[in-house]
């Protein structure tokens, strides 16, 4: 839930300009993949430290 809303953030965001990120294209999709990522990476230490 909490990738979901840091989307939908990120959409509007864009849409409405309220940061400076936002000047230059494509910033926001890096941010959104690399936050993707970050939790992708997180839940599988997760499972690893689960299977310890």
């Amino acid at each position: 839930m909490g990738l979901f809303a840091l989307e939908a953030f990120q959409l509007l965001s864009e849409r409405f300009c309220w940061f400076g990120f936002n000047e230059r294209k494509g910033w926001t999709v890096l941010i959104g993949v690399a936050a993707g990522g970050l939790a992708l990476l997180l839940l599988l230490l997760w499972f690893a430290a689960s299977l310890v």
